[in-house]
């Protein structure tokens, strides 16, 4: 009996040495699975701040995008009035300059010429050119599709400007015809530096 009391306690002892290593490698492995959740677990959370921060600026872009989107239009309605105003103001000034015109000539040495005639209709002619010019960009308030109407209002202005040079007509005529230069020279500049092309005074 104390034989197999003793052999009993040496199996057990035995047993337990054997168990004690599966135990520690157990207990190794739940620290792992531990250490490897909680590295997960921060994998996880740096994701999401990786994708707030994302969001954020996201956001942030949109709203830069945004306001920039804004100030374009701003400045395109600010850049779109002022050739209006310049183009009803070469109106005003074009139907100012025939009639001066006309005056001037009536008091002239060309009074009854067909030199007369030709520089009145010169005048009429550009005033039309204007007019046309003025539809075409108030109804597109697009500088690429009225250029071809700006293209012709310079021209007619070149030719007009050659014939009245010729003649003395007057500082009516003068400081109506010097308005008007001022006023192509602007649509000129504005015209063209917005489609990119080489500007040219007419």
């Amino acid at each position: 009996m104390i034989r197999f009391t003793k052999l009993f306690t040496a199996f057990a002892f035995a047993f337990v040495l054997l168990a004690m290593p599966f135990d520690a490698s157990a207990q190794r492995r739940d620290r792992d699975n531990d250490r490897r959740n909680r590295g997960n677990d921060r994998y996880e959370r740096d994701d999401d701040r990786y994708e707030r921060d994302d969001d954020r600026y996201d956001r942030r872009n949109d709203r830069r995008n945004d306001r920039r989107n804004d100030d374009d239009r701003r400045y395109n309605d600010r850049y779109n009035q002022n050739i209006q105003r310049t183009i009803i103001n070469l109106k005003v000034l074009s139907k100012n300059f025939e009639r001066n015109l006309d005056r001037a000539l009536d008091r002239s040495r060309a009074d009854g010429t067909r030199r007369e005639d030709r520089l009145n209709d010169m005048a009429r002619d550009f005033r039309k050119a204007v007019e046309k010019l003025d539809r075409a960009y108030d109804g597109r308030r697009d500088t690429r599709r009225a250029t071809d109407e700006l293209r012709h209002v310079l021209n007619l202005g070149s030719q007009l400007d050659r014939a009245i040079s010729r003649i003395r007509l007057g500082s009516a005529v003068t400081n109506s015809w010097s308005a008007i230069e001022r006023s192509l020279d602007d649509l000129s500049r504005a015209f063209y530096s917005r489609n990119n092309r080489r500007y040219d005074r007419y």
